[in-house]
């Protein structure tokens, strides 16, 4: 789904407004327009389609989203104001995962540092002359950022399993070492077309649930636990769930994995 890119800089608003009790900080207009810039990147890079729907200049301090930066223009370098009474659950749910991990891997670079960060990419580096109304193509986006796009949300999955235990190392559902490690594992092989499908949870019994949706028919959850793993998928509502429960692990159970969530995300 594309938005409007006034709705997108909202969502990240709010996320820096809800995250200032990890250390976040209010955002100023420049550093929107980077984070704008980067999520619109990794959209593409993970999806193949644009996050919103406004174009991206090449200005000379860096990428711009001109309808966003005249909107917020009047705040100057002064934090934008808070937004009451607003969520941010207009996003589908895969574009919002997909906006939460790209802004929890760059909310603690400053502005400026996003902003020099951005001068040495191509898409800015090799779209010229700089200034308004010189777009920076989503071709150039896409094609940088694929690449970049499975060791970003690999990174966000690890921080998420670190949050798992730290929110539960006083219970008794905390996920084990193991359990994780084996959640990690699974994570490592699967293809990056299958990633920006994939969602963690912990459960009751100390294990992770690696949940997989392609709209609201086809699923897969895949179970990881410290001597088991169980896995079932959904096609459509026509075909019956199939899945299984093994003992231990081996690469012969992994193949089979992988590759039914190829199938899926086809």
């Amino acid at each position: 789904m594309t938005y409007k890119s006034l709705d997108i800089a909202k969502t990240l608003i709010l996320m820096a407004q809800e995250d200032g009790g990890r250390g976040g900080e209010r955002l100023t207009n420049l550093k929107l327009q980077k984070l704008l810039y980067y999520a619109q990147g990794y959209h593409l890079a993970a999806l193949g389609t644009s996050l919103f729907e406004d174009a991206i200049e090449a200005w000379m301090y860096g990428p711009v989203v001109p309808v966003c930066y005249e909107h917020y223009q009047k705040y100057g370098s002064k934090s934008l104001p808070m937004l009451q009474g607003q969520s941010y659950g207009r996003l589908d749910e895969i574009d919002d995962r997909l906006l939460r991990q790209v802004y929890d891997s760059l909310v603690a670079f400053s502005a400026i540092g996003l902003m020099q960060m951005t001068h040495t990419e191509s898409p800015w580096l090799d779209t010229n002359p700089k200034g308004h109304g010189t777009v920076i193509s989503t071709t150039k986006l896409k094609d940088y950022f694929k690449p970049k796009y499975p060791t970003l949300v690999r990174a966000s999955f690890a921080k998420t399993l670190d949050s798992f235990v730290a929110k539960n190392e006083d219970s008794e559902y905390s996920p084990s070492d193991m359990s994780i490690k084996r959640c990690l594992s699974v994570l490592d092989i699967m293809p990056d077309a299958v990633l920006p499908y994939i969602d963690l949870t912990p459960n009751e019994f100390g294990s992770i649930n690696i949940s997989i949706r392609v709209g609201n028919e086809r699923r897969m959850t895949i179970n990881t636990g410290d001597d088991t793993m169980s896995w079932y998928c959904c096609i459509d509502y026509k075909s019956r769930p199939c899945g299984k429960s093994f003992v231990g692990y081996d690469d012969a159970i992994l193949s089979e994995i992988v590759q039914t969530a190829k199938n899926l995300v086809a």
